[in-house]
Protein backbone atom coordinates (compact mmCIF):
# COMPACT_ATOMS: atom_id res chain seq x y z
CA UNK A 1 0.00 0.00 0.00
CA UNK A 2 1.06 3.36 -0.47
CA UNK A 3 -0.04 6.68 0.85
CA UNK A 4 -1.53 9.70 -1.59
CA UNK A 5 0.14 12.78 -2.46
CA UNK A 6 -2.05 16.03 -1.70
CA UNK A 7 -2.37 16.46 -5.45
CA UNK A 8 -3.40 12.57 -5.96
CA UNK A 9 -5.92 12.98 -3.01
CA UNK A 10 -7.23 15.96 -4.54
CA UNK A 11 -7.93 14.16 -7.78
CA UNK A 12 -9.37 11.00 -6.29
CA UNK A 13 -11.67 13.53 -3.62
CA UNK A 14 -13.38 15.33 -6.93
CA UNK A 15 -14.26 12.46 -8.74
CA UNK A 16 -15.45 10.54 -6.11
CA UNK A 17 -17.96 14.03 -5.38
CA UNK A 18 -19.10 13.84 -9.16
CA UNK A 19 -20.21 10.35 -8.57
CA UNK A 20 -21.08 10.22 -5.44
CA UNK A 21 -24.27 8.29 -5.55
CA UNK A 22 -22.68 6.03 -7.55
CA UNK A 23 -19.19 5.62 -5.42
CA UNK A 24 -22.04 5.07 -2.65
CA UNK A 25 -24.54 2.40 -4.59
CA UNK A 26 -20.27 0.60 -5.01
CA UNK A 27 -19.47 0.26 -1.31
CA UNK A 28 -23.41 -0.71 -0.76
CA UNK A 29 -21.82 -3.51 -2.93
CA UNK A 30 -18.74 -4.58 -1.21
CA UNK A 31 -20.04 -3.36 2.23
CA UNK A 32 -22.56 -3.65 5.19
CA UNK A 33 -23.31 0.11 5.27
CA UNK A 34 -22.19 1.86 1.90
CA UNK A 35 -23.00 5.33 3.00
CA UNK A 36 -21.12 5.15 6.07
CA UNK A 37 -18.13 3.09 4.00
CA UNK A 38 -18.68 6.17 1.58
CA UNK A 39 -17.95 8.40 3.90
CA UNK A 40 -15.39 7.11 5.58
CA UNK A 41 -13.03 6.44 2.60
CA UNK A 42 -14.17 10.31 1.72
CA UNK A 43 -12.83 11.60 4.96
CA UNK A 44 -9.58 9.50 4.62
CA UNK A 45 -8.44 11.07 1.78
CA UNK A 46 -9.05 14.64 2.79
CA UNK A 47 -12.68 15.22 2.74
CA UNK A 48 -15.01 17.17 4.91
CA UNK A 49 -16.94 14.46 7.55
CA UNK A 50 -20.67 14.66 7.68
Amino acid sequence: MFELDEFQSTVLRQFIDSKWSDFVKHCDEVGNDGLSLANEISVAIGGEED
